[in-house]
């Protein structure tokens, strides 16, 4: 499905349960696309601390789709770790796999979602690890606190329709507009694994300007500013904000947990 060019707002919302639901859409009229007057000189943050929050210090991510490049994905995702040193994220290499990613055409009026889920309600199941202590690292519980793991559902259709309808704004070729679109929807996600919200205020009066003060967590910044490179240094502000009364351990050994002992966080 295109995304009508009539369809002038850009929406992203956020819904936040026992998991949460990020979805994200885009679309424009080439009348409004030019990037908008004034500009916010400032970081806003993004950190929600009320959300259940990621244990380690690295996360793997795995694309299975085919509708999009492996290497435009990565770009995306792994652009946070070109800001912030909180989370490390990399593809996945066979330990676990903390962000499966995946092609859906039944996401409904947006160009993806990103569902979390705690150790005790994840969708294939509660984990083992529910209620139990890390075996090596004492503080940590795998409790409804704490982050499990997170699926994201591109729309392919949707994506590709909003890439169509900017790339004469953009000045750019259809398959270069995916690309791009492609990096930043797969930012944005990405930012929603951190923990991070969605931001509606910001601007920016010209894309030289977005990886200053522009965010991945702003539709409007994405695509206005032309953030091709996903997340930005106000960004990666946010990352250690959403983390500063939490304690990251490292993947090894504190993931392993004691089923015989119980906690509660």
């Amino acid at each position: 499905m295109i995304i009508p060019m009539s369809n002038i707002r850009n929406l992203l919302r956020t819904f936040t349960w026992t998991r949460t639901v990020a979805c994200l859409v885009a679309s424009c009229a080439a009348a409004i696309c030019w990037p908008m007057n004034g500009m916010a000189q400032y970081c806003p943050s993004s950190a929600d601390t009320s959300n259940y929050r990621w244990s380690f210090e690295e996360a793997e991510f795995i694309y299975t789709g085919t509708a999009w490049s492996q290497t435009d994905v990565a770009t995306g995702v792994e652009s946070w770790d070109n800001v912030q040193t909180s989370v490390y994220l990399e593809p996945y290499y066979g330990a676990f796999t903390d962000i499966i990613i995946d092609d859906d055409d039944t996401v409904p009026d947006t160009l993806a979602v990103t569902q979390r889920y705690n150790y005790g309600n994840g969708a294939y199941g509660q984990s083992p690890c529910w209620n139990h202590p890390s075996t090596y690292c004492g503080n940590l519980c795998f409790g409804n606190s704490n982050l499990y793991y997170a699926n994201i559902h591109f729309d392919p259709s949707n994506m590709a329709g909003s890439a169509y309808g900017w790339a004469s704004i953009w000045g750019v070729s259809d398959p270069t507009a995916e690309s791009y679109v492609v990096r930043m929807v797969a930012a944005h996600e990405a930012g929603h694994f951190m923990g991070l919200d969605d931001i509606e205020s910001q601007s920016c009066s010209n894309p030289s300007y977005a990886q200053q003060y522009g965010t991945i967590m702003n539709v409007d910044d994405q695509f206005y500013c032309q953030m091709f490179f996903g997340a930005s240094s106000c960004d990666g502000s946010s990352v250690p904000r959403e983390f500063s009364d939490w304690n990251l351990y490292p993947n090894n050994p504190c993931n392993e947990c004691n089923e015989n002992l119980n906690c509660s966080n």
